[in-house]
């Protein structure tokens, strides 16, 4: 079991992590789409103090490819959350219903493309992804008629409004043999009007298989250390975030969950006293 050294500052550990991620083969955008989109998969979350990365990255260096755009490693990505004035797509999930849509637009930086983007969620817990190229990021769903009928959702664009900005670094990685994408994503930032919060201890990695199997040495290492699959979306992490006034108690056992995995600073001691 690697112990997280609470004394390491996050500006340290972040910058430990390129020169570990060249030390893996790289492969291409074009490459891996190619070989690994799973746009229809299973998905499975851990959530985990960022000073564990450099540890877990090292022990799975010659198993995994990292996709490297012009020579990076580390991509940043802007993504805007849409929901119903009711919030239907957060309430949802928190009610453990099936069949729950996530919709947002999203920026590739790196590459600079933008698309509207749906997840879908159906009673088999099997995500299906779907998306539509846009020209920019803009909260007028209005704007995007042609893309937005492309995706066939229950809801029309009018019905939507923007309800969260979630700005972080991703990791991407697809495993050599099996059938395995994974996302690492860290520096997590939640803004909405003049609601802001910043998660640079936190990281999600999450586990993106065609069928859900625990053959993975991403999961055996996580497991090896006492870290287990954990539920709950970027998006509705936001929104409890940023919102306390909303219902949240389906959220708290998740929530008190990913603490108690990084629970090293002050900031974050202060936050669990709300649970």
């Amino acid at each position: 079991m690697f112990m997280v050294n609470p004394n390491l500052s996050l500006e340290t550990t972040f910058s430990s992590l390129n020169p570990i991620l060249q030390q893996f083969s790289p492969i291409s955008l074009t490459e891996l789409n190619g070989r690994g989109s799973l746009q229809s998969r299973f998905d499975t979350k851990y959530c985990f103090h960022i000073n564990l990365l450099p540890q877990l990255l090292l022990h799975i260096q010659h198993e995994y490819w990292v996709l490297s755009i012009d020579e990076q490693h580390i991509m940043p990505y802007e993504t805007l959350y849409f929901d119903t004035p009711q919030l239907e797509c957060y309430y949802k999930h928190h009610n453990g219903k099936a069949n729950r849509y996530k919709i947002r637009e999203r920026r590739y930086v790196n590459t600079d493309t933008c698309f509207l983007e749906v997840k879908f969620k159906n009673n088999q817990k099997r995500t299906i992804k779907s998306r539509s190229t846009i020209a920019h990021l803009t909260p007028d769903l209005g704007e995007l008629d042609h893309a937005f009928s492309s995706l066939h959702l229950p809801y029309g664009n009018h019905d939507l409004q923007p309800t969260l900005w979630v700005y972080y670094k991703r990791i991407t990685l697809l495993h050599k043999t099996l059938e395995e994408r994974v996302t690492i994503d860290l520096q997590l930032t939640y803004d909405i009007g003049q609601k802001h919060h910043e998660w640079h201890e936190l990281v999600i990695a999450e586990i993106k298989q065609p069928k859900q199997t625990q053959q993975s040495p991403i999961i055996s290492f996580l497991k090896n250390n006492y870290l287990y699959p954990s539920g709950v979306s970027k998006y509705c992490l936001g929104m409890v975030l940023l919102n306390p006034h909303l219902k949240n108690n389906a959220f708290k056992p998740k929530i008190q969950f990913i603490l108690k995995n990084i629970s090293k600073h002050d900031d974050i001691r202060q936050f669990v006293q709300r649970y």
